[in-house]
């Protein structure tokens, strides 16, 4: 035994110690991508809660079709890198805004002076050949379809407490991702 020792000591040590460097190379490289991905999650989250807290100073970016796609426009990287709190709080905004816009957008279209047939006319361009949209309407009817449009954003905002029911939610559990305190304001 005290042969064997003397013999291969030295290779069974050294076998040794390139077993535990490997695995300690592994480990680091696999906390490396979780700090990359860690870091990427991070900026995704602020970039994210940046945009979307605009409409606690400005309610009516509900009825904003480019609010909505701003927001909307994080969606394919918060599948990839939110965790699952995260994600169900952001298609829980996602959906409220979303609901809110499609009702407004249909109430905006019924009314729409320039969607109603009885106030257009395809004509055709004699020189061209190319067909066209003519306006019969007047201007009283865009400033009532402005009228109306604003009365139903009156009616039918949701209140800030609403809102901020939603997007507070989302704030948390990206904190709670960050490993911080809820946030009360």
């Amino acid at each position: 035994m005290a042969n064997f020792i003397a013999d291969y000591g030295a290779i069974i040590t050294t076998i040794i110690g390139f077993i535990i460097t490997i695995v300690v190379m592994i480990c680091q490289f696999n906390n490396t991508k979780k700090q990359k991905v860690s870091e990427r999650q991070r900026e995704l989250y602020v970039e994210c809660y940046v945009s979307i807290e605009k409409i606690i100073k400005d309610t009516d970016l509900i009825f904003s079709t480019e609010y909505f796609d701003e927001i909307y426009s994080y969606q394919g990287q918060m599948k990839l890198i939110a965790t699952n709190k995260v994600l169900k709080s952001y298609k829980e905004l996602l959906t409220f805004v979303f609901k809110v816009q499609r009702k407004f957008t249909d109430f905006s279209n019924d009314i729409n002076p320039y969607m109603d047939e009885r106030n257009c006319e395809t004509v055709i361009d004699e020189e061209s050949g190319k067909e066209y949209e003519k306006y019969h309407g007047n201007a009283d009817d865009e400033y009532i379809y402005n009228c109306k449009i604003e009365e139903y954003k009156a009616k039918n905002k949701p209140s800030l407490h609403e809102i901020k029911k939603y997007v507070d939610a989302l704030r948390d559990s990206m904190r709670d991702d960050f490993g911080t305190d809820k946030y009360s304001d």
